[in-house]
């Protein structure tokens, strides 16, 4: 077996990395690449029953008993790390008790790969679904342009044939008016959403910093995900005094509420039953020399098991999601290292509750 490939979807290839002892499996054990310490090991090996039996079994107990993609596994007089990638296939490092003491520059450099690669996986996922919504009010466009067809060329027959009445001619009249308000009204929400796109677009371009209005410019990255609110019946209610300016960027700003807005309704709403309309909070209050954000929903809140964890890389919230975490570490990166804020989870009876700051320097 060589060690050369890199499995597509990876962002680092294993295969160069000396010093320290990573491999890829599947869940059925299959050896998909490994690091060169490991050649000797693995290079005759095709599955990771044949070198370490019973690993793979409890690092899959591990992850059934928490709502993590990052654990660490005794075996034998062995540690192991692992993390969960997407659904199909684990990742593990090998370490001694005095290597697990610190973190090599290659695991930190795979760690942030990672949180790239789910950065823009979260991007572009909020894309997807903007996109997606397109297809609804053209469909009715098309079905709605077809059916005006038919009746044109009903009524044209009629006509050749001598056989138009006043009746036929009214109807036609009247369906002719519910087809034309009915394509006029999907082709301006279809235009809408399209305006949603390049606006989002143009946002996650600036990367400068800039005067914002914050009122104005949250009101604005709400209306930008208003196809996917909508479509979930999620209303967002801002309390943001008028008068608060910031200079940040915004492309930063933006994407810190459009994660925080996505992840209420994946993981907050989705398959969840309520009483109560779903609704997400969003109040601003001025502290001395920055603002503080309130974010809250009304959702299923976040599970017990990974509160104290929930701001770390690859943290998951759902067992059956294909993402690696919520995202939550990339609001927490964005706040701390461009808001010149800080970010924590605020315990709440009911849905998820976060508190952040932003500085309010020119």
């Amino acid at each position: 077996m060589s060690n050369s490939r890199h499995p597509a979807g990876l962002p680092l290839d294993i295969g160069v990395i000396e010093h320290r002892s990573f491999f890829l499996i599947d869940p059925a054990g299959q050896i998909l690449d490994f690091s060169r310490p490991l050649a000797d090991t693995f290079n005759a090996a095709k599955t990771v029953h044949s070198v370490f039996p019973g690993l793979l079994e409890e690092v899959i107990r591990q992850f059934g008993r928490r709502a993590l993609a990052d654990v660490e596994v005794r075996y034998a007089n062995m540690t192991f790390w692992a993390i969960r990638i997407g659904a199909d296939r684990f990742l593990l490092e090998r370490r001694d008790d005095n290597a697990a003491l610190q973190l090599s520059s290659e695991l930190d450099t795979l760690k942030a790969q990672f949180q790239k690669v789910e950065k823009l996986a979260a991007l572009g996922d909020l894309v997807a679904q903007l996109s997606h919504e397109v297809n609804t009010p053209l469909g009715v466009c098309v079905t709605t342009a077809s059916h005006l067809t038919n009746r044109i060329s009903d009524l044209e027959r009629s006509f050749n044939d001598q056989k138009l009445s006043r009746g036929s001619m009214e109807r036609f009249i009247s369906d002719s008016q519910i087809s034309a308000k009915l394509i006029n009204s999907n082709l301006r929400r279809a235009a809408n959403i399209i305006k949603s796109l390049r606006s989002l677009a143009h946002d996650i371009r600036r990367h400068d910093r800039e005067k914002l209005q914050l009122l104005s410019f949250i009101t604005d990255t709400v209306a930008q995900l208003s196809p996917i609110t909508d479509k979930h019946a999620v209303s967002v209610s801002l309390d943001i005094p008028a008068d608060i300016v910031v200079y940040h960027s915004p492309s930063a700003l933006a994407q810190v509420v459009s994660n925080l807005i996505v992840n209420s309704i994946k993981h907050g709403f989705r398959n969840f039953t309520s009483n109560l309309p779903f609704n997400i909070n969003i109040i601003v209050q001025r502290e001395l020399d920055h603002i503080r954000v309130h974010y809250s929903d009304n959702g299923r809140g976040v599970p017990e098991d990974i509160r104290n964890d929930i701001f770390k890389p690859f943290t998951s919230g759902s067992k059956s999601d294909d993402s690696t975490g919520i995202g939550l570490a990339i609001v927490r990166d964005i706040v701390e290292n461009q808001l010149e804020g800080v970010i924590e989870y605020v315990p709440s009876k009911q849905g998820a509750c976060f508190s952040f700051t932003m500085g309010l320097r020119q």
